[in-house]
């Protein structure tokens, strides 16, 4: 590895152990992909940054480790054979790693053994996180199904647990995550606070039996949330109700298209890729489709 001398076992966890990152197949089917928008920032890892990628087997299991490297490092051989280069695609930050790591039969022994032919998207592979400066180190904590699995009801119903800010889409009171937030308050120049509060007002005024969508897409869901592309007037008709500020109004718009973009990608719904260019869209949680 060209991360230097960092240990990733003496890193500290960077978000929730609940909210974990989950690796899919890439859309092309020909490669794997891993979102981690929050751990790279907090390790100050950027879009463009490039990165050598290793697994480490250790006593307590195997860890994939992406360690940050200069450019004019990258392009020499003391970079290592698993050069990658983070993506960035406004709110999200990707990372496909190396197939030889990931699957079976690699020249690194099994690697992670997984198979795309049979891999499921919808039960996804899912890794804890831990950060250091310039780097990551994920550690496979077991698919999605076996993690989705609750305790034992408490007497008041509940499984015992927190939610995790992920998967709690309206614990700000709307479906978006903070990187889609910070995204467009920094891409129009609104007040982070400003914008979350015009995304609540968005989020209250939502009938999702009422909001027309566009004739080309179905409602797509994924995990907790529902992406609805929508034609201009949906937009145009929540601002007639609300009277936002024109650059708030603007910033929140961008803010629902650009969640479902990263949406669509993390579901690898090729269909979905292009909507953006015809279409604005809004996100709503699966609380209010209840």
């Amino acid at each position: 590895m060209a991360q230097g001398d960092t240990d990733p076992h003496d890193a500290e966890p960077a978000i929730d152990p609940a909210d974990l990152i989950r690796l899919k197949v890439a859309s092309n089917e020909t490669s794997w992909v891993l979102n981690m928008t929050q751990p790279l920032r907090a390790a100050g890892i950027q879009g463009g940054d490039h990165v050598d990628v290793d697994l480490l087997w250790e006593d307590d299991g195997p860890m994939l480790v992406f360690g940050r490297i200069p450019a004019d490092v990258a392009e020499t051989d003391d970079a290592g054979g698993h050069v990658r280069t983070v993506t960035d695609r406004g709110t999200n930050l990707s990372v496909k790693p190396p197939c030889e790591l990931i699957e079976a039969n690699s020249e690194y022994g099994a690697g992670l053994g997984l198979d795309r032919s049979d891999y499921d998207n919808d039960d996804p592979l899912c890794f804890d996180v831990l950060v250091d400066d310039g780097l990551v180190a994920l550690a496979p904590m077991g698919h999605k199904s076996t993690l989705n699995a609750s305790s034992e009801p408490e007497a008041d119903g509940s499984t015992g647990s927190e939610p995790s800010s992920k998967t709690d889409a309206t614990s700000h009171g709307h479906p978006l995550t903070e990187d889609a937030v910070s995204a467009a308050a920094q891409a129009t120049g609104v007040p982070v606070t400003a914008l979350r509060d015009a995304l609540g007002t968005v989020a209250a005024d939502a009938d999702v039996d009422e909001i027309e969508t566009a004739a080309d897409y179905d409602a797509l869901d994924v995990d907790d949330r529902r992406v609805l592309v929508v034609p201009d007037r949906v937009w145009s008709d929540i601002q007639t109700r609300a009277g936002f500020d024109e650059d708030v109004f603007d910033a929140a718009r961008l803010a629902h298209t650009r969640m479902a973009e990263t949406l669509v990608f993390d579901a690898s719904e090729t269909e979905y890729r292009r909507f953006s260019q015809d279409y604005d869209a809004l996100v709503v949680s699966e609380t209010v489709l209840q």
